[in-house]
């Protein structure tokens, strides 16, 4: 039976496992937020499907770190671009609010 007296010895300190993922689908995703302009009520949106490709491949893998900062990436542009068309919406909203009142208001003045 061997004994180990003192420090243990210290594990292999390589480069860790690489990854390589051919197809990675994320579909039905919903992200919720509450801008300061809603007053603490918050905004549910869906995101479209997201699909990442041979995520690794061209350099042979990718350690689990580099993998979740792609698929993080991927998420983040698709986050952005859902809370943006939603600001765009409502603004548009509110710009059709304003005309018809303004257009009420002229009526008043005819």
């Amino acid at each position: 039976m061997a004994k180990t007296i003192g420090k243990t010895p210290e594990k292999d300190k390589g480069p860790g496992k690489r990854l390589i993922i051919e197809s990675l689908s994320i579909r039905d995703a919903r992200v919720s937020y509450a801008p300061a302009l809603l007053q603490g009520r918050s905004l549910t949106l869906s995101l479209p499907s997201i699909e990442l490709r041979n995520i690794g491949k061209s350099k042979r893998g990718v350690t689990a770190g580099e993998m979740a900062a792609e698929i993080a990436g991927a998420l983040k542009t698709q986050v952005t671009n859902a809370v943006t068309q939603s600001i765009r919406n409502a603004g548009q909203g509110i710009g059709d609010a304003a005309k018809g009142v303004r257009d009420k208001v002229k009526r008043l003045f005819k």
